[in-house]
């Protein structure tokens, strides 16, 4: 082989090199575009947020509460003038009832003369307020048991002789006893017996 065929194949052979190189270069950028890419991470999907309710002033209910209508202002109780006295000083119509059935209670009547002569609770003593005037100790008091709880009563409701009368009793070393309150208005409403008296002390 001749040194100019030798020359040719090695000029061909390195364009043929070179040519490879160049394909290569080419092939390259083309092969990276194709490759798969790698998924960027996903993003978190934010969670459902509840609207932050409208701030309320301190003291104040909630604006979807339901409103409550005020009630409607009650006329003041009529006050109890036995009100101001201790717990035992008076006694119901049904425990006067029982405490004269049993005769586990001597019975004081406070109201005037008149209205005792015209009828009383059976075995009643007539003690009224102005028995007791300047000092004075009505005599009826010798009859009544002092050991025995006493039960003093007047007309009822308003009328204030029958504490008068106990407030006395007590002073005077009664220690038991108490008021029927319902008077001898209520006694006789209630269709209980009644009798007439005398006329001033039993």
């Amino acid at each position: 082989m001749g040194f100019q065929s030798v020359l040719i194949q090695a000029v061909a052979v390195v364009g043929i090199s070179v040519a490879a190189g160049v394909a290569h270069q080419a092939i390259k950028p083309i092969s990276r575009s194709l490759a798969p890419a790698v998924p960027a991470p996903a993003a978190a999907t934010p969670a459902p947020t509840t609207p932050a309710p409208a701030p309320v002033a301190s003291g104040t209910a909630p604006s979807t509460a339901a409103v409550t209508p005020a009630p409607a202002a009650q006329p003041p109780a009529a006050s109890d003038p036995h009100s101001k006295y201790p717990a035992g000083t008076f006694v119901t119509l049904e425990q006067t009832r029982q405490l004269l059935e049993t005769q586990a209670a001597e019975f004081v009547d406070a109201r005037n003369a008149d209205e005792y002569a015209a009828g009383a609770i059976p075995g009643a003593f007539s003690i009224p307020p102005d028995a007791f005037a300047g000092g004075a100790i009505p005599e009826v008091l010798n009859f009544i048991a002092r050991e025995k709880k006493v039960v003093v009563y007047c007309g009822g409701g308003s009328c204030d002789a029958s504490i008068l009368v106990a407030l006395r009793l007590q002073g005077m070393g009664f220690r038991d006893v108490v008021v029927f309150k319902d008077g001898y208005n209520g006694w006789t409403a209630a269709g209980l017996p009644t009798t007439a008296a005398p006329g001033g002390a039993k």
